[in-house]
């Protein structure tokens, strides 16, 4: 009788040193992750994605090989307009990031009108058209300037000009008149 008792505490010490050794392993797997949860790509263009946290050999696909493609190394590329997921593996663990594919002169994704009046200061009830004026390429700044004015009842009340760059939006710059 006394050696069944003197096990149960081998016993239990092993499972705490298993259980020990699985909760770390799990942690460590959970920090795998992508250097982006979005991304924004222009069609024609491509943008990198990386697995951090860990050393073994990561698998890539797109669920919309149509709009985006990806390599085996996570080199993401834009084909069409529109979104699919990117899903990375690595062992058991899966992190999936959000890919949005523009149109070559399409900044909408990033100049929405929110974004817009958030610049200028218009507020959400004012009854506004916002009309784009000529884009053109900074090569300075390697990015393309986006004019942007503001009109209530046909009158201009607000303009700025905006940095778009690769799908991102840069800066705005050159507020020529906030709202009120």
């Amino acid at each position: 009788m006394k050696k069944k008792c003197a096990r149960i505490p081998v016993l239990l010490c092993f499972a705490a040193v298993l259980l020990f050794f699985h909760t770390a392993a799990c942690a460590k797997a959970e920090k795998t992750q992508l250097n982006k949860s979005k991304l924004t790509v222009r069609a024609g263009k491509t943008k990198v994605l990386k697995m951090k946290g860990t050393n073994k050999k990561v698998f890539w696909k797109s669920s919309n090989r149509k709009v985006a493609s990806v390599s085996a190394d996570g080199v993401v590329s834009g084909i069409s307009r529109g979104t699919s997921l990117v899903t990375a593996s690595c062992g058991k663990r899966c992190v999936k990031c959000r890919v949005m594919v523009i149109g070559k002169n399409d900044y909408s994704p990033v100049l929405t009108e929110n974004v817009i009046r958030k610049a200028l200061s218009v507020p959400r009830q004012a009854k506004i058209t916002i009309q784009y004026g000529k884009k053109f390429y900074k090569r300075s700044f390697g990015a393309t300037l986006v004019p942007v004015d503001v009109l209530e009842n046909g009158k201009k009340v607000a303009g700025a000009s905006f940095f778009v760059k690769d799908g991102e939006l840069g800066c705005n710059i050159l507020n020529y008149g906030h709202y009120e």
